[in-house]
């Protein structure tokens, strides 16, 4: 069985070797620029540091095998400590691997030791499969930091202490990156535990116990009273703030006490506390943690019995003297008291029902109508103080879990609600910046990072993004995507109409790919001006425009009314004359209104367009040749009320909306009324789309209805099915009526017409 076991391990050293394109002696070259230290704890003990992460792996000898207490986050560096274990102790028996939590950087080296067996807690296993899932993130991250410090290193002079610490950060990035491209194999615990496990190794006895949600869902202690040492993972760390937990999670703190009890109270106490990462503890420290949390956890289930609020909290039970030696760690006074601060917060927390969970559950379960339904539910558990908890950090802990799940209409609400709450923090205005940002809204963005500057001065985070704001909204939401062909307004040389592109029949196309239609960005809602000489379409947030002039078609830019704010869905009418959008510019007629989306027009002033003039509310309009309007009627109270409406101007603003009926509001079962409207110049036809109505609200497909002789709309026809397709939307006619335009996969499309005489028939 030993043979076979070296034969994996073997194998896995062999693979290593091959995928890295090294000989043996380059790889142990390569093994020195991998910083190691190592301390003996006893004849049996020895902790390996790997200084890069500050990593702690403990390695321990017994009768019937070592034993592993985590790996380091790569199996480089997994690699190197495995060869000095077998030099130090003069073996090759790995009997087990204990994983002390899930998260990568003490579970990823794993791999490196197939013969062991791996222990962990049960949620180890979905805690290391979500830390692969980030895999492609992190090494985009991480390729993003070596172009970042290369060029810097660019502008480093040679030879000098700078270049060489950058040298060797470059080189540690190009390790990570190649070991996550080529080498790393998820490799979870074979045995789990819920709640306590012994090993019985012969001379020593390994006692795993499940510490409680913490700093993860899989926290453990390891106690080997023979050794007197306990390893505690990444739960108290001096470098950082102790105890250290995450903000996201219900903590166990009962359990923690009984937890930290037996390890600390029984006949055989550790000497040494072995934490994942950093220095080595004395059992004191640990035992002067312990009492922090008792007694802390003790005074805030009293206060909350007296019916204290959280502030009075925070000025009754300031943190006690002996715990102001992290001074000497680095920390100053004014960070010391944040970080007790936050952990009152964190306990009292425990004590009540969080409102943050009750709103996610509100928006989660609310679907398109969640938004409304939550800011209902908030306003009623504000007045049940004494049961639920408005957190500040809990709030902008559940906006940014919106933000990092893309799901950004909610993150919005959720920042919001904080501003709204604590409307003298300077970090929840931040916070709102950021998500506007991302969100591709310039405008709100700049207006609350200068809020956040101006309730606190010293905050540089707002500061810098103010100052970069269009280099960071170029990042976020690139005008021109990287696969694009030309640059900026660049000539392409291409001529005739529609861009100097082959016009389809039948059978859709993706209309100018690498011009219009990247795969960097994402393309949708077009027009062409009647003459068809410019062509304004939407990239993300932006409307771009395309010119034919004399030595061609320009490639698309920014439009010069973009401004500072997200703009949409652009029409130029049958004269030529107008260009009406959508823009989320602030509304003259209530500024601080939350959404205030609507359409805005312009007339020409020669080749170009004058001042925009707000309109109404809305969303994307079409006009027929006689100038009415056909519009979305969108209630942003109830997005299942959407619909189409048909109105004009009056006096220059939107007049009477009038629904539209039949197929357009009923265009198929199980479907919401249309929106998006497309209408034919003589209003014999009209085009739009359509969402599911239960969630997702997505699989929005196009339909078409033709005028009947009455005056009404006939019968919903579906497009997409035709086509072939779906996830549609944003339909529009060329200006000679002979092709439609759609969205399609994040790109503009375009068919042939007669597929509109073939459904009418």
């Amino acid at each position: 069985m030993k043979n076979l076991k070296n034969a994996a391990l073997l194998s896995f050293l062999a693979a290593y070797l091959v995928i890295s394109g090294h000989c043996l002696c380059l790889a142990q070259e390569s093994e020195e620029n991998i910083p190691i230290t190592t301390q003996r704890l006893s004849d049996r003990v020895l902790v390996l540091s790997e200084t890069v992460m500050g990593n702690n792996i403990t390695a321990v000898a017994s009768e019937k095998g070592i034993v592993i207490v985590d790996t380091s986050g790569l199996p480089s560096t997994a690699a190197k400590i495995r060869r000095i274990i077998e030099k130090e102790f003069g073996r090759n028996d790995f009997a087990y691997v204990i994983n002390t939590h899930s998260h990568w950087d003490h579970s990823f080296g794993n791999q490196v030791f197939p013969e062991a067996v791996i222990i962990g807690h049960k949620n180890v296993i979905p805690g290391m499969s979500q830390d692969k899932d980030y895999i492609p993130r992190r090494i985009t991250m991480l390729e993003q930091r070596l172009k970042e410090n290369t060029d810097r290193l660019k502008n480093t002079q040679a030879g000098s202490e700078e270049a060489r610490n950058i040298e060797t950060f470059i080189e540690t990035l190009k390790r990570e990156i190649f070991d996550f491209k080529n080498v790393f194999v998820s490799t979870p615990p074979h045995i789990t535990f819920n709640d306590r496990m012994i090993l019985n190794l012969g001379d020593i006895t390994v006692k795993l116990d499940y510490f409680g949600r913490a700093h993860s869902t899989s926290d453990i202690f390891i106690h080997i009273p023979e050794e007197k040492i306990l390893m505690t993972g990444d739960l108290f760390l001096d470098q950082r703030w102790v105890p250290l937990f995450s903000a996201q999670l219900v903590l166990d703190i009962d359990r923690w006490l009984e937890v930290l009890h037996q390890a600390l109270d029984g006949d055989n106490p550790p000497v040494k506390v072995i934490p994942g990462h950093m220095d080595i503890w004395e059992t004191e420290k640990l035992a002067l943690w312990r009492d922090y949390i008792k007694n802390l956890w003790e005074k805030l289930k009293s206060a909350k019995e007296q019916g204290l609020s959280l502030e009075q909290v925070k000025e009754k039970y300031p943190l006690p003297e002996p715990y102001y030696y992290l001074r000497d760690r680095g920390h100053s006074d004014e960070r010391i008291n944040t970080f007790h601060e936050n952990n009152i917060e964190a306990f009292w927390s425990q004590l009540f029902i969080s409102a943050a969970d009750v709103i996610e559950k509100a928006l989660m379960e609310g679907g398109i109508q969640g938004i409304e339904a939550a800011k209902q539910k908030l306003a009623e558990l504000k007045k049940q103080p004494e049961t639920y908890l408005v957190s500040e950090r809990q709030f902008n802990a559940l906006g940014y879990q919106f933000l990092q799940r893309n799901i950004l209409p909610y993150a919005i609400t959720v920042f919001r609600m904080n501003v709204e709450t604590f409307p003298d923090s300077y970090n929840v205005y931040d916070s709102l910046a950021e998500a506007y940002l991302i969100m591709g809204d310039k405008y709100p963005s700049i207006l609350n990072y200068k809020k956040s500057l101006e309730l606190n001065p010293q905050n540089d985070n707002a500061r810098d993004r103010l100052e970069r704001m269009d280099e960071l909204f170029e990042e976020y939401h690139p005008t021109i995507p990287e696969d694009a062909l030309y640059a900026a307004g660049e000539q392409t040389g291409l001529e005739g109409p529609y861009l100097g592109q082959k016009p389809p029949g039948l059978k859709m196309e993706k209309f100018a790919p690498g011009i219009v239609s990247t795969k960097g960005g994402h393309e949708f809602s077009c027009t062409f001006s009647a003459d068809g000489k410019e062509f304004y379409f939407n990239r993300g947030m932006t409307i771009m425009v395309c010119r034919w002039e004399k030595e061609g078609w320009t490639a698309p830019e920014p439009a010069s009314f973009n401004g500072v704010f997200r703009n949409h869905e652009p029409h130029i009418t049958a004269d030529n004359q107008t260009l009406f959008f959508g823009s989320m510019r602030p509304n003259p007629e209530r500024p601080d209104m939350e959404n205030p989306y609507g359409i805005w027009k312009m007339e020409r002033t020669g080749k170009d367009w004058g001042k925009p003039s707000y309109v109404g509310y809305g969303m994307y309009v079409t006009t027929t040749q006689d100038g009415i309007i056909y519009i979305t009627d969108n209630d942003y109270k109830d997005w299942k009320k959407f619909g189409i409406a048909r109105t004009k101007l009056v006096n220059g603003r939107f007049g009477p909306f009038e629904r539209q009926k039949g197929g357009v509001a009923s265009p198929a079962p199980g479907r919401m009324a249309g929106s998006h409207p497309c209408i034919a110049p003589d209003e014999s036809f009209i085009i739009f789309d359509s969402y599911t109505i239960d969630p997702p609200f997505r699989q929005a497909q196009l339909f078409i209805c033709f005028r009947e002789e009455d005056g009404s709309w006939g019968k919903a026809a579906n497009i997409s099915r035709m086509l072939g397709t779906e996830g549609n939307i944003a339909a529009s006619l060329s200006p000679d009526g002979k092709y439609l335009f759609f969205e399609a996969e994040s790109d503009i499309y375009w068919v042939s017409t007669e597929i509109i005489d073939k459904l009418k028939k």
